[in-house]
């Protein structure tokens, strides 16, 4: 019999704490949540039935899965607050799982070390089940849909369809999960196309977008018999995404972005002129789509690879906290998990490659650990009221730690161009 050494014991031990510390966590501290919370509890008492809460509650600006994760899940809890915490915690440990099925699949060595370290960053945990919102439930989907997608594209030539449906269905529920999931969605979306164009024939890529697609509509046709639109509105996915999706109009809401360096307010309007007529609101939407279509096209011209995929969807959530106005500190939670996998998989190339993105690695989890606890102080009162926050010192600081990580991110991404060994270029 093997003998398991001590150091693959630590690893499983690693591991398995970072699976049960948020449970863990939440047990200890019970009572620490965000007011979000309460507010999914008081929607839950509105939602009966709950195909017509966009009818009986006016205030309700999350599309119907998010929804349904929110104050459905604590309906059926019996608006037991508690349970709901907990569920959210079972959620994170889900995660690390995720995150280990998704490095195995790459063949990453100690995957369990690092999909432990992913869990236990604060960068994680913090904006997830510590606070209670949903964006943990989202993350899942995200990491079902690219399992999904790994799958396909380590089995080119056998043409499942049904793994393409089964895509288009989980990037189709992330849509109707929360706003803050599109800027992953639209990445992995063109990522999808891109890849299908750069390895199927023209017959076969029209026959897996096609499955693709009516996978991606089948719930929101769905969804759209059963609940019961406002009529002010024509499908009840625009309901949510008009409601729910103006967040530009001040500087920042507690975030970190680019303006907070230059305004002493964050309530300070975004949509007043700065020169020329031209509002903050305007150049960081137009500085954010340049940026987006600059690694957009680059992604266009490079063989394709799977690393490549995990950065841009990292860097569109971290350009979208820089460039945007209004944004919220929870905002960056989606961008982490990706851009270390992201590293990770290119540290296990071919040694020229290793040098790259091993300095990088301590950097962001020092500036991920820095997120997070700037999370966990907009969490706990007594942080917000202290100086730092008053005179936003720590606003800017992490918006000078993610500035500098944008720009060492785009280097690595726009001055290099190497494909993954996993993922050789296969003409069907």
């Amino acid at each position: 019999m093997k003998k398991t050494s001590p150091k693959n014991l630590a690893e499983k031990f690693f591991f398995l704490f970072a699976v049960f510390s948020p449970l863990i966590v939440r047990l200890l501290y019970p009572g620490i949540y965000s007011y979000d919370v309460s507010m999914f509890n008081s929607w839950s008492a509105l939602a009966n039935p709950f195909r017509k809460i966009y009818l009986t509650c006016g205030n309700c600006d999350y599309p119907i899965v998010g929804l349904f994760l929110s104050a459905g899940i604590i309906k059926l809890l019996g608006s037991s607050i508690t349970k709901y915490l907990l569920t959210c915690a079972l959620i994170d440990g889900t995660n690390t799982l995720l995150v280990y099925f998704i490095l195995r699949k790459l063949d990453i060595p100690v995957a369990m070390f690092w999909s432990g370290l992913i869990g236990l960053l604060p960068s994680t945990w913090a904006g997830g089940f510590f606070w209670g919102q949903i964006d943990n439930f989202g993350q899942s989907i995200l990491y079902v849909t690219l399992i999904l997608y790994i799958q396909i594209i380590k089995n080119p030539k056998l043409h499942p369809w049904y793994l393409h449906t089964l895509m288009g269905v989980s990037l189709s529920i992330a849509f109707l999960t929360k706003q803050l999931l599109i800027f992953s969605i639209v990445t992995i979306g063109l990522s999808y196309v891109v890849y299908l164009l750069k390895i199927y024939s023209f017959n076969s890529f029209l026959r897996c977008l096609g499955v693709f697609c009516l996978g991606f509509l089948f719930p929101l046709f769905l969804f759209e018999l059963w609940i019961y639109t406002p009529d002010e509105y024509l499908f009840f996915a625009q309901k949510a995404f008009k409601t729910g999706s103006n967040y530009m109009d001040t500087i920042s809401e507690n975030g970190f972005n680019l303006w907070s360096l230059f305004f002493s307010s964050q309530n300070t309007s975004s949509t007043l002129p700065l020169f020329a007529d031209i509002t903050p609101k305007q150049m960081g939407l137009v500085s954010f789509c340049i940026f987006y279509f600059a690694i957009f096209l680059k992604f266009l011209r490079s063989q394709f690879n799977l690393s490549r995929v995990f950065l841009t969807i990292a860097l569109a959530n971290l350009a979208m906290n820089i460039f945007l106005t209004g944004t919220h500190e929870r905002y960056l939670y989606h961008c982490y998990p990706f851009l270390i996998i992201a590293l990770i998989i290119e540290r296990n190339q071919p040694k020229e490659l290793e040098s790259e993105t091993n300095y990088l690695i301590p950097y962001v989890v020092f500036s991920g650990f820095c997120y997070g606890v700037f999370v966990f102080g907009s969490l706990i009162k007594s942080w917000i009221e202290s100086f730092f926050y008053q005179s936003l010192i720590i606003n800017r600081l992490c918006a000078l730690i993610h500035i500098i990580l944008l720009i060492k991110l785009s280097t690595l991404y726009f001055g290099r161009n190497k494909p993954l060994k996993t993922t050789q270029s296969l003409v069907v």
